[in-house]
């Protein structure tokens, strides 16, 4: 390893850290998953360990998780309280006597440090490491007191980071409020007006329009399995904007998804599919095709089958009521393995008025959402740009990169000062 300080060590892993050995048993509340732990960030959002964990490894306070599936995704945490943890988590026990855990749980999710080991996993679909592999990889490795100064710094940087992501977050979450707002007045009060003598209370939908019919989506959709197409791009689904128009780059993706050479794998869809992802459907995680190209063979793909305005659809399927409905026809023991299966979706029942009428209704939504969802795509940027000075900041300072007065410079409160 080039470049480091002096007095830094150029060490492999396995001099700072070792697999542990449980001697006692113990009996843990919490679990933790792979899907619980955030990509990039260190953190672990523990839920109740109940009988959907069929198998799982214990791991005690101070223990650090590194996720072996996918290690693109840099997934590691710092045990805090004595977990049942997924098996797809291979457990280090940081030698202390030279490894600050802090400290080596930043190395472990640095750029530089999964960009190198991506180089030596094995799996192109479900790539992989094993403890032979991560054990060999070359880390910086400072004296403690310097390792400690710097996992002070990036609690300090980091905190004003993730303060600015919870104002997007939040500012997200209003912009969520208001499009919902504004498509249940667009649909259902507009529609409201339309005619004398509405139906009967339809369930979650309520009382239907004169001139309106309610309709199974297994009579407007067809469930499609082509598979391949040359040529054609892999297509993302989005709880926040829907169905891309076309393939992430590189870079976008890394941390999102991951991918196989093989197209064929993929399905195949045409513009006026709904495209939705079974696990987030509830979500949102849906949208209508604008384009050809491909999606996860793990997506269903609904293809009109009859005369029907699919915006339209998926205006009145993003509404709150409708997204309720899914989560109610979601199969799972607790939320996040909730899934949408075709057989459930194709029977919901959804107020339908005239072709005409459908047009009219997604125009208006399409322009009234327009500036709103250019809010929500200046957002993403603004995480993703977020998101790319965390993962800088963190390199800078496991390298030693940053300059000697800021991993130095403390104060008695351990303050960093600033330069004169």
């Amino acid at each position: 390893m080039r470049g480091l300080p002096a007095g830094w060590t150029d060490a492999r892993l396995k001099d700072a850290a070792h697999l542990p050995r449980v001697k006692n048993q113990f009996v843990p509340k919490r679990y933790v998953g792979m899907e619980h732990v955030e990509a990039q960030r260190g953190i672990a959002r523990p839920i109740e360990l109940g009988t959907h964990v069929s198998t799982s490894n214990l791991a005690r306070v101070g223990t650090i998780c590194y996720g072996k599936l996918r290690p693109y995704l840099a997934k590691a945490f710092i045990v805090a309280e004595p977990l049942a943890v997924s098996t797809e988590f291979l457990l280090l026990a940081p030698n202390i006597g030279i490894a600050d855990p802090e400290y080596l749980a930043f190395v472990l999710i640095s750029k530089g440090f999964t960009d190198k080991l991506s180089e030596h996993v094995s799996g192109a679909k479900m790539p992989r490491v094993d403890w032979g592999i991560l054990s060999s990889q070359r880390i910086p490795l400072p004296d403690l007191a310097t390792q400690g100064a710097i996992v002070t710094l990036l609690k300090q940087r980091l905190a004003l980071i993730d303060r600015q992501v919870e104002l997007l977050a939040r500012r997200r979450t209003l912009i969520a409020e208001l499009k919902r707002s504004i498509r249940e007045e667009v649909i259902f009060a507009r529609a409201a007006t339309i005619g004398t003598e509405p139906l009967a209370d339809e369930a979650w939908h309520g009382p239907v329009p004169s001139g309106w019919r309610v309709e199974r989506l297994g009579n407007l959709f067809r469930q499609s399995s082509a598979f391949g197409g040359a040529g054609l791009p892999i297509l993302s689904v989005s709880i926040h904007s829907g169905i891309s128009d076309k393939e992430l780059a590189d870079d976008e993706q890394d941390r999102k998804v991951a991918r196989s050479e093989n197209r064929g794998l993929y399905k195949k869809v045409q513009p006026g599919d709904i495209v939705y992802n079974q696990m987030r459907a509830w979500q949102g995680g849906f949208g209508v095709a604008k384009v050809e190209g491909l999606v996860s063979p793990a997506y269903v793909v609904a293809r009109p089958k009859r005369q029907v305005v699919p915006s339209f659809v998926e205006h009145m399927l993003r509404t709150a009521s409708a997204i309720e409905e899914m989560r109610a026809r979601s199969r799972g023991i607790i939320d996040f393995r909730l899934r949408l299966y075709w057989d459930k979706f194709k029977d919901i029942r959804i107020p339908l008025p005239p072709l005409d009428v459908q047009f009219d209704l997604a125009k208006e939504l399409d322009r009234r959402l327009a500036g709103i969802n250019r809010q929500s795509e200046a957002l993403d940027r603004m995480e993703e740009l977020l998101s790319q000075q965390r993962r800088s900041i963190i390199d800078e300072a496991v390298t030693g990169r940053l300059l000697a007065f800021q991993l130095t410079g403390l104060d008695e409160d351990g303050a960093v000062e600033k330069a004169a």
